[in-house]
């Protein structure tokens, strides 16, 4: 899991870094959570990372990945679903 504190908006909205991404339910009760939805974009922007034959070192990709994600959830946190995509032009 990842687990370092790279966003500065994390402290408040911790719980919507760590959710997870395909939780299972059993008669309604939660039976496991697998990756969080922060494993899973960093996972995607590593994956970009490395299809672009990057030069950057592994953990500097890695560390590349983890503030896309924790950027991606800040801003999916900050921007709440509208009725209009104006503000996104």
């Amino acid at each position: 899991m990842i687990t370092t504190n790279t966003a500065p908006e994390m402290g408040r909205d911790r719980d919507q870094f760590n959710e997870p991404a395909f939780p299972f339910a059993d008669h309604g009760e939660v039976m496991g959570s697998g990756l969080t939805k922060r494993e899973i974009f960093a996972a995607m922007a590593l994956q970009g990372a490395l299809a672009c034959d990057s030069s950057e070192g592994i953990w500097a990709n890695a560390r590349f990945a983890v503030r896309q994600a924790d950027a991606l959830i800040t801003e999916l946190i900050r921007c709440k679903p509208t009725d209009t995509d104006e503000e996104f032009d």
